[in-house]
């Protein structure tokens, strides 16, 4: 798909406050990831990287470059891989995936609420405790996202029958992932990407909903 897709998670808990824009290019971090600017005046955007989403929302690609996020504080373990990030004055519920992204696909304390599109986040390198906002490969976030449906399955967490229509759900943009980039040459068009990004958002949207009944 060529035209890009603005969409906005529906059950992503905003408070009324206003997201300050910020541009300049993101930050590029390891092969295929992204790390984004935030407003620490020790981080220095690098690489230029182009940003194809403008102003798309989601768990996956919250508006690349537009978001003044607060810093983030280093990541406490709550229990196997689940973690507390500091955020302001909010604790954001996160699950660190082996691939050492943090996802916020996790239960949501009653009346949890966070005054910008929930990140992922990534701690770049060893010298560093602290996590920044990043978008993982495509690849990534569907590998990540099978490992913990499979989880939620194993420990109670969601239905035999949730696991199997969501897992279907990410398996087919597998293949749809697959498919589009063969047709474009090796490489996504970035309109097909958005597109596959704002359909795993609604997956992620789905998997929060169902942990938090």
């Amino acid at each position: 798909m060529k035209g890009q897709i603005i969409i906005a998670v529906g059950c992503t808990l905003i408070v009324a406050l206003p997201v300050v824009a910020q541009a300049g290019p993101a930050i590029t971090g390891g092969p295929g990831s992204t790390i984004l600017p935030t407003n620490n005046p020790g981080v220095v955007p690098m690489g230029g990287y182009a940003n194809p989403y403008q102003t798309t929302t989601g768990f996956y690609n919250p508006s690349l470059g537009n978001i003044n996020y607060p810093s983030f504080g280093a990541p406490v373990n709550t229990g196997g891989s689940f973690y507390r990030v500091p955020s302001g004055n909010t604790q954001l519920p996160m699950w660190r995936a082996p691939s050492g992204y943090y996802y916020p696909w996790c239960p949501r304390p009653s009346g949890f609420a966070y005054a910008y599109p929930m990140p992922v986040l990534i701690i770049e390198n060893r010298q560093s405790t602290l996590p920044a906002p990043a978008l993982p490969p495509i690849s990534t976030v569907m590998t990540d996202m099978e490992k913990y449906l499979d989880d939620s399955k194993k420990d109670g967490k969601i239905t035999e029958r949730d696991h199997t229509n969501m897992l279907r759900r990410v398996k087919d943009l597998k293949s749809k992932e697959r498919t589009m980039r063969i047709a474009a040459g090796g490489s996504l068009d970035p309109g097909d990407e958005t597109q596959l990004r704002s359909d795993l958002d609604q997956v992620g949207s789905e998997l929060t909903w169902r942990l938090n009944r």
